[in-house]
């Protein structure tokens, strides 16, 4: 239940509070997945305030469809804080999820809300890669906060080169 995942949850929090005195730059690179409806982390679609700042580690409570519930996992910020994001994505199932995401049509997607400090790389297996690939021109990446143009998100220059398959 929920209340008992919050004691592992706490200490999860004051360890990586004790590890970084920033938690917009606990990670250097942090390796995630992607749901067939665009969960990424344990934060699902649905997920109540994604964007809070105030905790580093929360409890969330799975879909029915999904075995384990409750989870525990960092939030969107300290995801966002980490240098560099690698998405790993198999499954023909999660392809329409994928463009989603990728094509940033769907708000309601955690998966679309990933902005790392530099970069995100995606890692698709064949059956995931898009039968009729378009480049995802609505793609954005974020600027580094340390930059002067720094505006949270800006357009990329060019469309992104296809993500790689996984053999």
């Amino acid at each position: 239940d929920t209340a008992a995942a919050g004691r592992p949850a706490a200490a999860y929090k004051s360890r990586l509070g004790r590890a970084c005195s920033d938690q917009g730059a606990a990670f250097d690179t942090v390796l995630l997945g992607l749901g067939s409806d665009g969960h990424t982390a344990s934060l699902f679609p649905g997920t109540p305030n994604l964007g809070q700042t105030a905790d580093w580690v929360r409890v969330v409570e799975a879909p029915p469809r999904h075995e384990v519930s409750p989870r525990i996992t960092c939030t969107l910020p300290v995801l966002n804080g980490a240098r560099r994001v690698l998405v790993l994505v198999a499954g023909a199932h999660k392809r329409d999820a994928l463009r989603a995401v990728l094509d940033n049509r769907d708000p309601a997607c955690p998966g679309t809300h990933l902005a790392p400090r530099t970069r995100t790389d995606w890692y698709l297996a064949h059956a995931t890669r898009p039968t009729a690939y378009q480049p995802y021109a609505n793609r954005v990446t974020p600027t580094p906060p340390e930059s002067p143009t720094h505006n949270s998100r800006r357009a990329s220059p060019s469309p992104p080169r296809l993500p790689p398959l996984l053999t």
